[in-house]
């Protein structure tokens, strides 16, 4: 069985970083389903985190991309620090390991958890170092995704809507033309009319997934890029519920 001791150590090898005070990594290490332990121990870490990464990750982008405008940083930001990547890099890192987790989660870690954890471990690594000390460690644990080029590939979504600012009056409307199939796999039929125009439709297995595709499918009218192939995308199993906002 890992000690305490084992599990911290292997924590800050993980990270690179070794702490004056380990009280704050234990903390971060802590979820709130670990029983007796009340309020959840990496909550303010947790938050104190989400604001150093993404201060850290706008700056890192804005210096490897000089090329780049305001909407390319933003978008390639927004897309490494959202939950699906902090808690690929958990996983990856094997941040989730070395987590005290209760055992309702254990066996299975939501992404939320997983992504808490990151912004956890780094706003400890902050209060206990210095801003400096968590540049090295994010740069450490982002790895290749830093430097990802899929990252800076704008969201069909917000790229319609920079489009519509520059071309149109109005904005894009997303549309539900129609849902169907059984109640445990409905499928969404969407399209986009922009300036009273409707653009093709787009089938997938959530709201969310048919917007995109709708968009992506107006753009590729606007802009010409259509290839010829069939513009109403179906994807039965396309339902991104990970994918949603963070809050």
């Amino acid at each position: 069985m890992v000690t305490d001791e084992e599990r911290l150590a292997r924590a800050e090898e993980i990270t690179g970083y070794k702490f004056k005070e380990r009280r704050l990594l234990e903390d971060a290490l802590t979820h709130s389903s670990v029983g007796g332990s009340g309020a959840s121990p990496n909550e303010r870490l947790e938050t104190l985190g989400d604001a150093v990464v993404t201060l850290l990750i706008t700056e890192t982008l804005f210096l490897l991309k000089p090329a780049a405008d305001q909407g390319e940083i933003t978008m390639a930001k927004s897309a490494l620090v959202s939950t699906r990547t902090l808690a690929t890099i958990s996983k990856e890192c094997g941040l989730i390991s070395v987590a005290r987790l209760g055992r309702g989660v254990e066996r299975s870690v939501p992404r939320r958890i997983s992504a808490n954890l990151f912004e956890a471990i780094v706003g400890a690594v902050y209060l206990d170092g210095g801003l400096e000390a968590a540049r090295d460690v994010i740069l450490r644990l982002f790895g290749k995704h830093i430097s990802d080029p899929s990252y800076g590939e704008p969201d069909p979504k917000s790229k319609l809507q920079q489009v519509a600012h520059e071309r149109f009056t109005g904005q894009p409307v997303y549309e539900i033309v129609s849902t169907f199939g059984p109640p445990h796999k409905k499928m969404f039929r969407v399209r986009v009319v922009l300036d009273g125009t409707p653009y093709p439709l787009s089938e997938a297995g959530s709201k969310k997934a048919a917007e995109r595709r709708a968009a992506k499918h107006a753009l590729d009218v606007i802009l010409g890029t259509v290839t010829g192939e069939p513009l109403v995308e179906k994807e039965e199993d396309a339902v991104d519920s990970e994918d949603r906002p963070r809050e």
